[in-house]
């Protein structure tokens, strides 16, 4: 795309930064980020997202964690947004931190969790079950 000097916009951004988050390539996903805060889409809350997620796939958890609370800060979160960083945590297996976010998320903000929120804090669940 930039070969051919095309740029990236909102809709591109997110799998972009979703296949960073897949390899997993922390290095790659924050020269994206980077890209994205240079076009301007750092408070779109989908691009928002997909990066706290690719964060916390790459093993990132404080960079997701201070773009989580950015979009906090900025009253742009939602449900979405508590997801992803529930998710991050159980995917780097810190239960504990997991069940506090989704707590959190349904009695501090007072968001209605989805079916994603429950598919993302079940294993968290089990694991503390188990401990």
């Amino acid at each position: 795309m930039q070969r051919l000097e095309w740029r990236p916009d909102h809709y591109t951004f997110p799998f972009i930064l979703k296949a960073c988050g897949e390899l997993p390539s922390f290095r790659r996903g924050a020269s994206v980020y980077a890209v994205v805060c240079a076009d301007g889409f750092e408070s779109n809350v989908f691009v928002c997202n997909v990066v706290v997620a690719m964060y916390g796939r790459c093993g990132a958890l404080d960079d997701a964690r201070q773009m989580f609370e950015e979009l906090s800060e900025r009253r742009i979160g939602d449900v979405v947004s508590w997801n992803s960083i529930v998710a991050a945590y159980v995917q780097s297996g810190d239960s504990r931190m997991a069940l506090e976010m989704s707590k959190r998320m349904t009695n501090d903000v007072r968001l209605h969790p989805d079916v994603v929120s429950l598919i993302n804090v079940l294993p968290a669940c089990a694991s503390v079950g188990a401990s």
